[in-house]
């Protein structure tokens, strides 16, 4: 009788898991299609997007280049100071009143995900996620901003995770969310990081129109919370495919006194 009582608990394991798959499957194929179709992001060579972010009475110009696969780059204008942030492969480093500082590798999901449109609009982690050995599951439903929706968690590092509520109804994301975790036997050093960014790094964004660009539906405003503030994202313009000069994602090097 043990014994199959465990056989059973074995089987109703596999064919739950068997299930998750095939509603991951589901849910993922569906927002794919409702962005525009597969084959419109394996044409994607490249997106350019202009951004203002208003946040605490202060407008921020936002101008963001990706060039597939893992080069992107994003420029902020404020009070007269520029910032460049600049992803290229596994290399990371940003500019700031002048000066260059490199983003040591274990940072640089943190810096990603400060904006993560650069990746949702220009390198969808949907696409090819299954040869790519990307970890996504699906996590349940929840309701948002009063629709029911489908909840797929990517997990990005050993700390942190994305989650996509996506509306049952449209297919389309109504928010996204950095959840921070507690690494499976963390020391206490990892466990007070993990809990720190927790306090100050978990960004939430909610979708609030929808617009299509060349054929791809991309958001037009988002609200986003995050540090405790709250703010809009417009997206001015968004084109893809446009041609864009690969220098852009070179690091740049100090100038040499004379």
């Amino acid at each position: 009788m043990k014994k199959i009582t465990v056989l059973f608990a074995l089987f109703m394991m596999a064919f739950t898991y068997s299930a998750m798959a095939d509603k991951l499957d589901e849910v993922i194929n569906a927002n794919i299609k409702a962005h525009g179709g597969e084959k419109v992001y394996k044409d994607m060579k490249s997106m350019y997007s202009e951004v203002e972010l208003s946040m605490m009475g202060t407008s921020i110009p936002l101008k963001m280049w990706t060039l597939t696969p893992d080069k992107s780059r994003m420029e902020q204008s404020q009070g007269g100071q520029d910032v460049i942030v600049v992803t290229n492969g596994n290399i990371c480093w940003v500019k700031v009143a002048g000066q260059v500082h490199d983003i040591p590798a274990e940072q640089i999901t943190m810096i990603k995900n400060q904006n993560p449109f650069i990746e949702i609009i220009g390198n969808n982690p949907f696409i090819n996620y299954k040869s790519k050995k990307t970890p996504i599951v699906y996590a349940g439903t929840e309701v948002v901003n009063g629709k029911n929706c489908d909840v797929v968690e990517i997990k990005q590092d050993s700390m942190m995770s994305m989650k996509w509520f996506i509306d049952q109804t449209t297919n389309l994301e109504v928010k996204y969310q950095i959840v921070i975790n507690e690494p499976e036997g963390a020391e206490a050093e990892d466990s007070e990081e993990a809990a720190s960014l927790k306090e100050t790094m978990q960004p939430e964004f909610y979708i609030t129109e929808w617009v299509t660009a060349d054929g791809i539906k991309v958001p037009k405003t988002a609200d986003m919370k995050v540090q405790g503030m709250s703010g809009t994202m417009t997206f001015k313009k968004v084109e893809f495919n446009k041609p864009v000069d690969a220098k852009l994602f070179e690091k740049e090097m100090p100038k040499q006194s004379k």
